[in-house]
């Protein structure tokens, strides 16, 4: 491939995932938020809101990206248990006005990208309803973002493995955005490349999927067919790692898979961002290198 992956995309890291200590560590958060803003390899970042509240200090660093930033507010559903699918309208709504609230968070870091998850899985009897509610969600989320300028992502994950949520499948994940774009421009779609063999899809498939809704994808690992593997699940360990099913070559097939599809492309920039933590005794740092020679490996062969 000609040129170099900064040349067709904003390229960032999740910052929450790289170094974890963040979400409570007042003083990591900042300062490995410098060192992101340092990094010239980066041109994006990922974040949540920081622990202190400061957001005037965190915007003015997050100003180093021009603007190519995001917000993850996922943990809203995955580790807070609010759920945008409850059968329950009460229950529901409050888990759409807790979404609402990270809008807020992140217009005041001056962030237009928000990245939220489905509801909780649901028994195939109860699918349709449960995808009824969610959409009725989205429709109340993406009203009250597009008020505030903001983006709302959905991000797909896995409904049987770990994370057990709605969407979940990439065809049922384009279903719902088909419905919910014809009235929100403001909406779309972030695939992630470790969900995809939790899903149990093909790389291109699951692209070509959702293409016409892609807004933002994620570069990332995971563990599904060793069980008794340490990092089993949705735990983005390190590319290439021993019982794995990302490495250079899933890489390459999946940037080969956003280019047929129009997601990435010459002449325009797209927000690609790496989702890996550190794990196994190895360091932020050397996860970062790892995700960098990865990149760079699979662009060589692009």
């Amino acid at each position: 491939m000609t040129g170099k992956p900064q040349d067709y995309m904003y390229l960032g890291i999740v910052h929450g995932m790289i170094y974890p200590k963040v979400k409570e560590d007042v003083r990591a958060y900042y300062d490995t938020l410098e060192e992101l803003a340092e990094d010239s390899y980066f041109t994006a970042v990922e974040v949540s809101f920081p622990p202190d509240g400061d957001y005037r200090r965190a915007k003015k660093i997050l100003g180093s990206f021009q603007g190519a930033v995001a917000y993850g507010a996922q943990l809203v559903t995955l580790d807070e248990k609010y759920d945008l699918a409850d059968p329950d309208d009460e229950v529901r709504k409050q888990a759409v006005r807790r979404v609402c609230e990270e809008i807020d968070k992140s217009n005041l870091l001056g962030i237009r990208r928000v990245e939220i998850t489905s509801g909780k899985e649901a028994e195939e009897a109860d699918r349709e309803e449960r995808e009824k509610k969610f959409i009725a969600s989205l429709y109340e989320i993406c009203r009250y973002a597009k008020e505030r300028e903001t983006e709302v992502l959905l991000e797909t994950f896995d409904f049987n493995v770990e994370k057990r949520r709605l969407l979940g499948p990439s065809k049922e994940a384009a279903k719902v955005a088909k419905i919910v774009s014809q009235d929100f421009t403001n909406f779309g779609i972030l695939l992630d490349l470790s969900h995809i063999p939790l899903l149990g899809e093909d790389i291109e498939t699951s692209v070509k999927l959702v293409k016409d809704y892609l807004r933002h994808v994620h570069i990332g690992n995971c563990v599904i067919r060793d069980t008794k593997h340490p990092l089993y699940g949705d735990q983005h360990p390190h590319f290439g790692i021993q019982g794995g099913e990302i490495g250079v070559m899933e890489v390459r097939r999946f940037l080969a898979a956003c280019f047929k599809y129009g997601y990435l492309g010459e002449g325009k920039k797209v927000f690609v961002s790496f989702e890996v933590k550190p794990s196994l005794g190895k360091s932020s740092k050397e996860i970062i290198n790892n995700a960098k020679s990865t990149l760079q490996e699979a662009w060589k062969i692009l």
